[in-house]
């Protein structure tokens, strides 16, 4: 069985995300045998991004895609996608990236996209999307207008010409049903998303990250790319709630890049002089790893999202977890301590951190119980559920090819 991960459109500058969530589903393919004869994995690559899988071989193979054309192609991808033809737009694709279809098609005997929408086009081998999120149906003003046109008009035709469909929880299985024409039941699996558990375990005694940005012996911990749909502005008006209502002043230790919620949160944070808050930006992940481990509580405040990589971050640092009472969220509280809080409620939320934070008690009850549960999500476990379904698109389209002959 030969599998491609299709990994072109993997940002090698991004930080978090769906790039952890490939990298580490890759770990655990490779965990389950990748490279043995039953279990072939070639990796798509570009130039540009090849050098995050290089640590892959020889386990799997990388497939460097060299296209002189190729920002050219992207030029005129991008201007058909904007004159809103879903059918230009489709057509054009097919055209320009023929040669990456037959490739792959001649290549493997199935391909999986990490990243969210089909590509290439054309593909004649059964096909596997993560399709992450459609945020843009319930949010739509969290975008603006050309990467609202690029995600209707893609997420359309995948949702057309894809076999099969990933999700990460329940809740967004039944969110695809809902609201994607052309997906039915049979064409979602839920399989969780997962955590290499011992990277965040394992501690490096040379990183001292209260001395390297200078933190309080206790913090919060928020690591979130500066997104709206994050929810920082409820996380700090609760800060704020927490010093005036409870006495408490805490310091909070924001990571992540800055998107489109990055104005706002700083004006907030230096508008109400929230002196606590520490903004580090993008840290190394070893960084990332210590900055779990020694934070007092981790928070996630998110509106809306399929799972959460950061909670299982946190819960293999041993570290106690408070997280928006989201579906998803709740769905991962059926196997992990999660202290959960109404997303948009600052209220409820400082009473729930006011009460995490000064419970010794509960907090190493909490990491104590995750340290046991957060196997199930080792992404040796999850890739070996990927491997089950795509053995079985397999099969069935060569039992359907004989049905044909």
């Amino acid at each position: 069985m030969h599998i491609v991960f299709n990994c072109i459109d993997i940002k090698p500058s991004y930080v978090g995300g769906i790039n952890t969530f490939t990298l580490g589903l890759l770990d655990g393919f490779t965990a389950c045998g990748a490279g043995h004869n039953h279990l072939q994995v070639s990796i798509a690559v570009t130039e540009k991004n090849k050098h995050l899988f290089t640590r892959f071989e020889p386990a799997c193979s990388l497939i460097v895609l060299t296209h002189k054309a190729g920002r050219l192609k992207a030029a005129l991808r991008y201007f058909v996608l904007a004159t809103t033809s879903q059918r230009l737009y489709y057509h054009y694709c097919r055209i320009a990236y023929a040669g990456l279809a037959r490739m792959l098609n001649k290549t493997a005997d199935a391909v999986y996209i990490p990243t969210t929408v089909l590509f290439p086009y054309g593909l004649t081998i059964p096909t596997l999307v993560s399709m992450h999120d459609i945020q843009h149906v319930h949010f739509p003003h969290f975008f603006n207008v050309i990467q609202l046109i690029s995600r209707i008009i893609t997420f359309s035709i995948t949702t057309r010409h894809t076999t099969m469909f990933q999700a990460s929880s329940q809740f967004l299985k039944h969110d695809l049903l809902k609201n994607l024409p052309g997906i039915d039941d049979s064409k979602v699996t839920v399989i969780r998303e997962g955590v290499t558990i011992g990277d965040f375990q394992k501690i490096d005694r040379a990183i001292n990250v209260r001395e390297i940005y200078g933190l309080d012996e206790s913090y919060l911990f928020f690591p979130a790319q500066l997104w709206p749909h994050k929810n920082h502005i409820t996380v700090l008006k609760a800060l704020l709630i927490l010093k005036k209502k409870y006495g408490l002043c805490i310091q909070m230790v924001m990571t992540g890049q800055i998107f489109s919620a990055g104005e706002e949160i700083f004006s907030f944070i230096k508008d109400n002089h929230l002196d606590t808050v520490r903004y580090l930006g993008k840290v190394p992940f070893s960084h990332l790893a210590a900055l779990y481990q020694n934070a007092r509580a981790f928070i996630t405040a998110v509106l809306y999202e399929s799972s959460s990589l950061p909670i299982l971050e946190a819960a293999g640092a041993g570290t106690a977890i408070l997280a928006s009472d989201t579906p998803p969220n709740r769905e991962m509280s059926e196997v992990l301590s999660i202290n959960l809080f109404p997303p948009e409620d600052e209220i409820s939320l400082a009473a729930v951190l006011n009460n995490v934070w000064n419970d010794d008690s509960l907090r190493r009850k909490q990491i104590a119980a995750n340290k046991k549960a957060i196997e199930y999500y080792a992404w040796k476990n999850v890739a070996a559920e990927y491997i089950r379904l795509i053995e079985n698109m397999i099969q069935n389209e060569k039992s359907r090819s004989t049905v044909r002959l």
